[in-house]
């Protein structure tokens, strides 16, 4: 999970650097979709609060205590996903 979490950050600070998300795709060595999704987690783990549907979906997965095998869908196995992530990043977001 750190290393995710490393990779999405660089990624925003190279896009605050000015590097497009092709630029900074080929730099990552990753596919600018994974691009497009380490862009998304990063400015998400760094303020849950401004897309409170993705913070609603790590809150409900974590009040009904869901494991991967029980998620019934993407937003659930993304919202288990969060939730670990934000417990590394904000211990106390819940």
């Amino acid at each position: 999970m750190e290393r995710r979490l490393d990779a999405a950050n660089e990624a925003l600070t190279l896009q605050d650097a000015g590097l497009t998300r092709a630029e900074i795709s080929i730099r990552l060595g990753v596919s600018s979709s994974t691009t497009k999704t380490y862009l998304a987690d990063a400015r998400f783990f760094a303020a849950p609060e401004a897309n409170l549907t993705r913070l609603d979906h790590a809150a409900s997965a974590r009040r009904r205590r869901l494991t991967s095998g029980q998620a019934r869908n993407e937003a659930e196995r993304r919202g288990i996903a969060d939730g670990n992530m934000l417990d590394l990043v904000n211990p106390d977001w819940i």
